[in-house]
C-alpha cells in the first residue's frame, strides 16, 4: 500500500465516521511525520453536553468551543488557547509546530503519547506539522478544524494515554458577523484628517454616530495621509499599509482587536488593510469604497459593528471673488498701528467693517518687511521676507487655501503658510505693475464650510527711508512713523540720530526726509576696583569707572552723560539708607559729571573727591557710577555701577598703599612729597 493510498484511506475513513456514526477505527497505518493512521477512538455524547464554553478563535475566524467539564481536567489555563504562527507559547513546542498556528492545551495526569481526532492518530514526531506531543503540553495544528463558513462541526479528540482522555471541541464555521440592519446609519461624526501629511487624505470620512460614541476613544481619532503619522504607530514595526490609514482606539467592551470585516471580507492583523495594536486599529483608506462600508471588529472579548461613510473628494470650484464697492477702507498697518508701508513702496487697505467683523487686528494683523516680526510667528512658516499677515477667528483650524484674483494658494509654500487661523502670504503675491499706481485685490479665505472674501486695495506712495543700522524700511512721507520695537532690533536702549536719542517705538511725528538710525543694544557702567590719587592740579581721592556700549557714536554725543556719586562712608549708612543715587539725599552726596574721557579712552572716565582736609585723610570714601540717556521726549533713563562687593577707601589708606609699592610710574618728587603727606608719613 503506497503512501498516497494511505492518505486517502485515512481521509475516506474520517468521513465515514461523520456520516454513519461509526465510533471504532481498526485499519493500521505505518507511523512517519505527517502521515496518520486510523484508529479505534473512544466516543462522546455530545448530545448531552451542556456545558458549552467558548475558548477562542482560530486565525480563520472559527469561534470554537469546548465543555467546562473538560476544561476543569486539562492543566494548565495559561497555554490553553490558539496562537499564530510564529507566536511564542512558551513550552515544549518543536520548530515545525511553531511554524503554524496551533490550538494547545496541557493534560492532566500521565503524559500524552499521540493525539487522536475524529478516529485518526496523528503520530508524535518532532517532525509532524499537524500534532506535536511535548511532555504535558499538546499542540494541534489549526488547518485540522477548518470548517466551511456558516457550519458548525464537533471535532473528537483524544490524549491519548494521558488523564485528560476524550473530550469534544465544537467549531463553528466563519461567518461575516456585520449585521447592516442593525448598524444606526441616521447620524455620522466626521473622521477629520489629521498628521504632517493631512492633505494627502483625499475625500472626507464619517463613521457612524451611535458606534463612534458607544466605541470610539476620541483622543485618538482621525485619517491620515501615511500610516506612520497614527499615533502609538512608532511603537511597533509590523505595519504592512502603505499609504493612507483610518484610525482609532476602540473602547467600550470589545477589548483587544484581533481582526476586522470590511463589506464582508475579513482581514488579519500584520495584513496590507489592518493593523492593530492592542486597542488601537488603523485600516487601510484603499480599502473604502464611495459610499456606507459595513464592518466589524472581532474583539478579544466580543465584536463590534460599525458603519464608515466615504465621501470622495469633488473637483474643486474656484470662489465668487466677485467685489462690491468699498466705501470704508482703512489702511493696513503693522501691530504698532502707525507703520502701513510694505517692503516694496505700497499701502494696504482693506474694508473697516469686514476686519471688524472676520480679522483679528489687534494681535495678527498687519504688513511686516520681516514676516518673523509677526506676533505668534509660527515655527516651521515657509514664507520669508516680507509678508501679509492676517489671522480668522470664525474659521480657526479649517483654513484649507488662500485665492488671490482667482489663483489658489496652498499652505507649505513660499507664498503662504496657514496655521490655525493664521495666513501668511508674501508681499510678492500683490505687487503692482510699473504702468500701475493702485490695484484692488480679491482675496478669498477657504475655510472647509465657508469662503470669506474681501479686496485688498494696493496704491503707490511717495516714501522716504528709514534706516536702522543695516536695514532700511519705508515710511510714507508726511505721515507718522513708530520707530521698531527693542526687541526687534535689540536697540535696548532706543535710537541715535543726529547726535538724539530716540525711545524704542517713538513717534516721529512727520516724516520728510530720509532719516538715519543707529541702535544702543548695551550699555553699562561699572567702577574698577579700588581707588587712585589725584596729584595733578587739584589733589584728592579720585574713582574710576568703565562704560560698555556697542554705540560709540551714541557715547561721544550730549544726549548719553556720566558721572560719579561720592559719598563719605559713615554718611552712605546712615543717611542714603542704601539709596545711592541722583535725586535721593542729595546733601550727603556729591555729584561729579565727567567732563572727558581718562587717557583718551572712549568709556573710561574718573571721578575725584578734591581739597580733603587734612583730619579727614583717614575718613572712608565711597563711590558709585551712573550713565544717564536723555532722550527727545524730554524723559530719561540713568543706569548705576553695582554696589556689590564695594568697599570704602580712605585717601590715607591709598596714599600709603602707593608708598609701600615704590611710587609706581610716580617719578615727580613733589608728586610724591604729596603722597606721603596724604599717608601721614613725616619728611
Amino acid at each position: 500500500m503506497n503512501k498516497t493510498f494511505k492518505k486517502v484511506l485515512s481521509v475516506a475513513l474520517s468521513l465515514a465516521m461523520i456520516f454513519t456514526s461509526v465510533t471504532m477505527y481498526n485499519a493500521t497505518v505505518k507511523a512517519v511525520a505527517d502521515v496518520t493512521e486510523s484508529v479505534e477512538q473512544e466516543t462522546v455524547d455530545v448530545g448531552s453536553v451542556d456545558d458549552w464554553i467558548q475558548i477562542g478563535r482560530t486565525i480563520y475566524g472559527n469561534q470554537v468551543y469546548i465543555s467546562k467539564t473538560t476544561t476543569d481536567k486539562m492543566g494548565n489555563a495559561g497555554l490553553r488557547g490558539f496562537y499564530e504562527a510564529g507566536k511564542s507559547v512558551g513550552w515544549n513546542i518543536s520548530d515545525n509546530m511553531k511554524a503554524v498556528p496551533v490550538f494547545g492545551f496541557v493534560t492532566s495526569g500521565s503524559w500524552a503519547s499521540n493525539v487522536i481526532i475524529d478516529g485518526v492518530r496523528y503520530v508524535n514526531d518532532k517532525d509532524n506539522t499537524k500534532a506535536y506531543v511535548g511532555n504535558d503540553c499538546v499542540y494541534i495544528n489549526q488547518d485540522v478544524f477548518k470548517v466551511p463558513a456558516g457550519e458548525e462541526r464537533v471535532f473528537i479528540i483524544t490524549a491519548e494515554g494521558s488523564g485528560t482522555g476524550t473530550f469534544a471541541l465544537k467549531v463553528e464555521g466563519l461567518k461575516d458577523p456585520t449585521d447592516s440592519d442593525s448598524i444606526d446609519v441616521s447620524d455620522w461624526t466626521e473622521c477629520p484628517a489629521r498628521g504632517n501629511n493631512a492633505k494627502l487624505v483625499s475625500g472626507t470620512y464619517y463613521m457612524n454616530t451611535a458606534s463612534y460614541t458607544a466605541n470610539v476613544n476620541a483622543a485618538i481619532w482621525g485619517t491620515v495621509g501615511k500610516t506612520s503619522d497614527t499615533q502609538y504607530h512608532g511603537e511597533v514595526d509590523n505595519c504592512k499599509i502603505d499609504g493612507g490609514a483610518f484610525t482609532f482606539a476602540i473602547g467600550g467592551t470589545v477589548g483587544d482587536a484581533t481582526a476586522i470585516w470590511i463589506n464582508g471580507t475579513r482581514y488579519l492583523n500584520a495584513s496590507s488593510v489592518l493593523h492593530t495594536r492592542g486597542n488601537s486599529i488603523e485600516i487601510a483608506l484603499s480599502a473604502f469604497k464611495e459610499g456606507i462600508n459595513y464592518f466589524a471588529i472581532e474583539g478579544k472579548n466580543n465584536t463590534a459593528t460599525f458603519a464608515i461613510k466615504y465621501v470622495p473628494a469633488q473637483e474643486e470650484v474656484a470662489p465668487n471673488q466677485t467685489l462690491d464697492e468699498v466705501t470704508d477702507y482703512v489702511k493696513v498697518c503693522d501691530t504698532a498701528g502707525t507703520n502701513n508701508i510694505s517692503a516694496d513702496g505700497t499701502r494696504y487697505y482693506v474694508s473697516e467693517s469686514f476686519r471688524n467683523a472676520n480679522i483679528n487686528y489687534i494681535d495678527l494683523f498687519g504688513l511686516f518687511t520681516n514676516h518673523t516680526e509677526a506676533n505668534y510667528h509660527p515655527e516651521g512658516c515657509t514664507v520669508t521676507g516680507p509678508a501679509y499677515v492676517s489671522s480668522y477667528p470664525k474659521v480657526a483650524g479649517t483654513i484649507q487655501s488662500v485665492w488671490i484674483d482667482g489663483v489658489k494658494y496652498e499652505t507649505d509654500t513660499e507664498n503662504c503658510y496657514i496655521t490655525g487661523d493664521q495666513v501668511h502670504l508674501s508681499q510678492n503675491l500683490f505687487k503692482l505693475s510699473d504702468n500701475q499706481n493702485e490695484k484692488i485685490f480679491a482675496i478669498t479665505v477657504r475655510a472647509k464650510n465657508t469662503d470669506l472674501t474681501y479686496g485688498i486695495k494696493v496704491e503707490k506712495v511717495d516714501t522716504c527711508k528709514m534706516k536702522f543700522d543695516d536695514k532700511t524700511l519705508l515710511a510714507a512721507r508726511g505721515d507718522k512713523y513708530a520707530l521698531p520695537k527693542s526687541a526687534t532690533y535689540g536697540a535696548t536702549y532706543g535710537y541715535l540720530k543726529d547726535g538724539s536719542m530716540y525711545k524704542p517705538a517713538a513717534i516721529i511725528n512727520d516724516v520728510n526726509e530720509d532719516m538715519n538710525f543707529t541702535s544702543v543694544k548695551t550699555l553699562s557702567v561699572e567702577m574698577l576696583n579700588g581707588a587712585g590719587i589725584r596729584y595733578q592740579g587739584e589733589s584728592g581721592l579720585r574713582f574710576q569707572s568703565k562704560i560698555t556700549c556697542n554705540n560709540e557714536a551714541a557715547l561721544n554725543s550730549a544726549a548719553i552723560t556720566e558721572g560719579t556719586l561720592i559719598t563719605t562712608e559713615d554718611l552712605y549708612n546712615k543717611e542714603t539708607s542704601g539709596e545711592f543715587e541722583i535725586g535721593k539725599y542729595e546733601a550727603a552726596m556729591i555729584n561729579v559729571e565727567n567732563s572727558g574721557w581718562y587717557n583718551k579712552e572712549v568709556g573710561t572716565y574718573c571721578g575725584s573727591i578734591c581739597k580733603i582736609a587734612k583730619e579727614n585723610y583717614p575718613r572712608e570714601f565711597r563711590a558709585r557710577a551712573y550713565v544717564t540717556v536723555k532722550y527727545v521726549d524730554g524723559t530719561s533713563e540713568t543706569i548705576y555701577s553695582s554696589m556689590e562687593n564695594r568697599e570704602a577707601r580712605s585717601i590715607q589708606y591709598v596714599a600709603k598703599a602707593i608708598v609701600n609699592a615704590g611710587f609706581p610710574n610716580i617719578e615727580n618728587e613733589a608728586d610724591q612729597n604729596r603722597i606721603k603727606e596724604f599717608a601721614g608719613i613725616a619728611e
